[in-house]
């Protein structure tokens, strides 16, 4: 067999070698992963997703999801001081469509996140049937619990609405006033209802517990050993009996209180309430007697607003009225004798100074429901200048 021939000689370059012959083949993944890159580096090829409309149909999109969650029906102060036992499912709407929106995007998300738990509450009864009590306390300790574990989350509650009941009174309203107080942005409380039987409950888990941050409370009479944990208050709003317990714990633990609503103005409580708050600056009163299961009970007579013209520093008085026919009841007086008393009362305070009085024009709404009988309703305000 002749031997083989050598291979001939190649010249070598003096520019160096070729970086496309040095470099090994890219794998698969490498171009995949090159694909990406560049992908993501071109903008003009992310034209997919809610983010790349243009701004303006963003905008317009964006507010008409607000919108939906601001016609919702949601619950409001004036829902709170019907001191219902609780509210229906339809009250839960406004939640559900923020949370929905809150998971759509990141984009939607950062905006819908704070305002769904900006406002938290357990006084809302999704399905009929079954214990309410136990839903609402089930729910209340849930609630807590999960604000407990995500204190990101819970930076963003400003609001919490309760109705407190007897189910597990004792552990329930322990763990929940540990979650008040990792709630540094909370400045208002709202107990839309409270049993009867739980006070010494309330007692035990609130007399050596201070909330220093909350500035608003709604509340029931029974519910005052709550309101003695909270020295900072500012405004105390009574949607139960008379106010007369709440009174005692304004005198000896809320020394600042300036705003109060539906404290029965009679001499004894209106005698009290003038030492517990002698900075008071806003008194609202329901005069219809709206605090009560009997409309027509214990309605504020014109005489009772008179003596609250002992109160030195009061600017601004809000009445609500009825509008209906006073032969309804001998306890309903007529509007005229009810704005014009206020106005005195207002008059003859020793505040130098511009004064306010609000009247609410109101009727009472007798559409029956489940769990009340009806509510008052304000359909109209005037303001006269004092």
């Amino acid at each position: 067999m002749p031997p083989r021939r050598k291979r001939a000689k190649t010249a070598v370059s003096t520019e160096g070698p070729s970086p496309d012959k040095l470099s090994p083949k890219a794998t698969p993944y490498q171009e995949s992963a090159n694909a990406n890159e560049t992908a993501l580096s071109n903008d003009g090829l992310n034209d997919t997703g809610l983010l790349r409309l243009p701004v303006e149909l963003f905008d317009m999109i964006f507010e008409t999801l607000w919108q939906s969650c601001r016609d919702c029906e949601d619950v409001t102060r004036e829902a709170v001081l019907r001191n219902f036992a609780y509210l229906d499912s339809t009250y839960a709407t406004k939640q559900d469509t923020l949370r929905s929106l809150s998971q759509v995007c990141r984009t939607l998300r950062a905006h819908f996140l704070p305002l769904l738990w900006e406002h938290v509450y357990a006084c809302v009864v999704r399905r009929e049937g079954g214990a309410s009590h136990k839903i609402l306390g089930e729910r209340l300790q849930k609630l807590s619990k999960g604000l407990l574990k995500t204190p990101d989350v819970a930076q963003y509650v400003r609001v919490f609405s309760v109705s407190i009941t007897k189910y597990q009174a004792s552990s329930i309203l322990a763990t929940w006033a540990d979650c008040l107080e990792i709630l540094p942005n909370l400045h208002t409380v709202q107990i839309m209802c409270a049993s009867a039987l739980i006070t010494t409950s309330l007692k035990k888990t609130f007399e050596d517990r201070k909330f220093p941050q909350i500035r608003t409370i709604v509340l029931p009479d029974c519910a005052h050993n709550f309101l003695r944990a909270c020295p900072e208050v500012t405004e105390v709003i009574c949607n139960e009996k008379d106010g007369g317990k709440l009174v005692t714990a304004i005198a000896s633990s809320c020394k600042k209180v300036e705003v109060v609503q539906d404290i029965l103005p009679e001499p004894a409580i209106l005698k009290r309430l003038l030492r517990a708050t002698p900075r008071l600056r806003e008194y609202r009163i329901d005069c219809c007697g709206s605090r009560h299961s009997d409309p027509w009970r214990d309605c504020v007579s014109p005489d009772l607003l008179r003596g609250l013209s002992a109160f030195n520093d009061l600017a601004v008085l809000s009445v609500t009225i009825s509008t209906e026919d006073s032969d309804s009841s001998p306890l309903v007086h007529t509007t005229e004798d009810h704005v014009r008393s206020a106005k005195i009362a207002l008059r003859d305070t020793k505040l130098q100074g511009p004064k306010r009085l609000c009247v609410n024009y109101s009727f009472y709404d007798r559409t029956a429901s489940r769990n009340a009988p009806g509510y008052w309703t304000v359909i109209r305000t005037e303001t006269h200048n004092v």
